[in-house]
């Protein structure tokens, strides 16, 4: 009986070691291949598809590309510029997309958007006839860029069997990633669809909800930092493009957070069947040498009662868990 026990120890030791490596394997894959920041951009790109279609699928995933890696919300790489965002809160995303239509986001190299605002909007402007004018400049904008990004593409595009490539598109593909016409295009028309569902002056609504962030802190310093965003641009920036980003949210990212445990899942099962395979373990040969041989039945069980001291001593040193 005693003997049967010892097995079983041996054999639950050899076990845990597999499956620390496994799991430290599938988060060194994780973090490599940042999953959980390649699943959130799955998940913002859909929800700008969601809220309006005429962003299409190639100038949804560019956005969502610049929001995740906005240097106020993205991590940087020992090499290189930043990775993904692999986590970004509502009112950030509100933020960031507003500030983004707006063209204040110089570090993304967009800087030099065409301008479609009024340089001194009246007071008492019609707001119909403001949005349509406002409208108007945004699609000449975007008219001059698209012929601007035709000519590109033709310039660099080539013919294999009678089939055009561009090299254009290809980069898109794998990276989705734009050139600089596709971004201020992508921009332009995010400031479309922002404008058609209710937001014309992008520049004096942020100021204006900067201005409510701080009349809140003074008023209610207690309240927290995403509260007070949240109030201001549901004050300031009260429209149909807030009302649907903010309806949505909460489920899209339930979807995200189930789509990175799926590939997870994906990951593990590949890292143990590697390991299985790279260290030939083989369950039944393990338990009928522990069976036939005391010195290493031994051993295990010495390192069982280890590996139980350090866990004791680490909860005796963390007496509030």
């Amino acid at each position: 009986m005693l003997k049967s026990v010892d097995i079983l120890i041996g054999f639950a030791v050899i076990m845990l070691v597999v499956s620390i490596s496994v799991t430290m394997v599938t988060q060194m894959i994780s973090s490599t291949l940042n999953l959980r920041g390649l699943q959130l951009r799955d998940g913002v790109w859909r929800l700008l598809r969601y809220i309006d279609h005429g962003i299409d699928r190639k100038y949804a995933r560019i956005l969502a590309n610049l929001v995740l890696k906005d240097p106020i919300v993205a991590t940087r790489r020992l090499i290189g510029g930043f990775r993904l965002a692999s986590l970004i809160q509502r009112e950030e995303l509100v933020v960031l997309l507003m500030r983004i239509a707006a063209g204040d986001a110089a570090e993304l190299s967009i800087s030099d958007v065409p301008s479609t605002d009024d340089e001194n909007p009246p007071e008492s402007e019609d707001k119909t006839e403001a949005k349509e004018a406002h409208l108007e400049r945004i699609k000449a904008a975007l008219d001059e860029l698209e012929a601007t990004l035709a000519k590109e593409v033709k310039r660099r595009s080539f013919t294999f069997y009678g089939r055009t490539y561009s090299p254009l598109d290809l980069w898109h593909r794998i990276w989705w990633d734009g050139t600089a016409t596709e971004k201020k295009i992508a921009v332009l028309r995010l400031r479309k669809s922002i404008c058609e569902n209710g937001v014309t002056h992008l520049r004096r609504t942020l100021e204006a909800a900067r201005n409510k962030i701080l009349e809140l802190e003074l008023s209610s310093p207690a309240q927290s930092t995403c509260a007070r965003t949240t109030q201001a641009m549901l004050t300031c920036a009260k429209s149909d493009f807030v009302a649907r980003l903010n309806s949505w949210f909460d489920q899209t990212m339930d979807r995200v957070s189930e789509a990175f445990s799926t590939s997870s899942l994906f990951w593990t099962l590949l890292a143990s069947l590697v390991i299985a395979s790279v260290l030939q373990l083989d369950a039944v040969a393990i338990l009928n040498r522990l069976g036939v041989d005391d010195n290493y039945r031994a051993a295990l069980i010495k390192e069982a009662l280890d590996f139980r001291k350090v866990i004791l001593g680490e909860l005796a040193a963390q007496p509030h868990l």
